[in-house]
């Protein structure tokens, strides 16, 4: 597992490198270059209208344009925590035609298409056939349930770390990249929790779509980060304050937080 020391998050990483990421993720997606291009310039509209560049509220709002469907969004978030775990110098370079001011290129953006996909590691995610749709308003219903219930213990372990040590969103990321560490965690998971920390926990910076498995890993990333910060009786207590205050939910019924653990 590579975990650079920089803890590159689409908050907190520069401009170059956040267009760096994106395009790696992008070509490592798709291949059509005329929508990886197009998805590029949605994203510097983007962000000239938001203070953070946070990778699940861009892609939500990718899809609420038309320039994604649900299947690619997911895709595209996995490969974008991916792109953005890595150093700068490991993410492929974005065509000098793609913004004004951008870096070199000596390839052409087509030819960039075809580079090898390290998001094949979520094949689980790729594109595919939708479910029959008399069973996707259960399936939507159920996902949105599961992810009420896992960010309300997640934020409830958030802010109670951050009334133990104050708010230090750049120290909590330091003990997240080592609890990623320690854990042998995913460094996309690393990469997704520190840009929720720098989305201030709500909602809309962590992705709804999350397999069971990698809310799981999430969870004991964050919970082994307090425990080393606040000291293991404290998490453990958070924790279970945290599933006790999710199974008061009415979500709780389709999904129960004991799941979680």
């Amino acid at each position: 597992m590579n975990i650079p020391t920089s803890l590159g998050s689409g908050a907190s990483v520069g401009v170059n490198h956040r267009r760096r990421a994106l395009f790696t993720a992008l070509i490592e997606s798709m291949s059509d270059a005329a929508r990886i291009q197009d998805l590029f310039h949605f994203c510097e509209e983007f962000c000239k209208t938001e203070p953070k560049f946070l990778v699940n509220r861009f892609l939500m709002r990718a899809e609420q344009a038309g320039k994604v469907n649900e299947r690619e969004r997911q895709t595209l978030a996995k490969a974008l925590y991916l792109a953005l775990s890595r150093s700068y110098d490991q993410l492929s370079r974005y065509p000098a035609n793609l913004v004004g001011d951008a870096e070199a290129q000596d390839h052409n953006l087509g030819r960039l298409t075809g580079l090898p996909s390290d998001a094949s590691a979520f094949s689980d995610l790729s594109f595919g056939a939708a479910p029959p749709a008399s069973g996707m308003d259960r399936l939507k219903h159920d996902r949105q349930a599961k992810h009420k219930v896992f960010q309300t213990v997640m934020a409830h372990l958030a802010t109670r770390l951050y009334h133990a040590i104050g708010y230090r969103p750049a120290r909590i990321g330091i003990a997240l990249r080592d609890a990623t560490i320690q854990s042998n965690a995913d460094s996309a998971t690393l990469s997704m929790l520190i840009d929720w920390i720098d989305g201030d926990l709500q909602e809309d910076a962590i992705p709804e779509h999350l397999p069971l498995e990698e809310m799981r890993e999430a969870l004991r990333v964050l919970y082994l980060c307090m425990s080393n910060m606040a000291g293991r009786t404290s998490a453990a207590q958070t924790l279970a304050e945290g599933l006790k205050l999710a199974s008061t939910l009415h979500e709780a019924q389709r999904f129960s937080p004991k799941l979680l653990v």
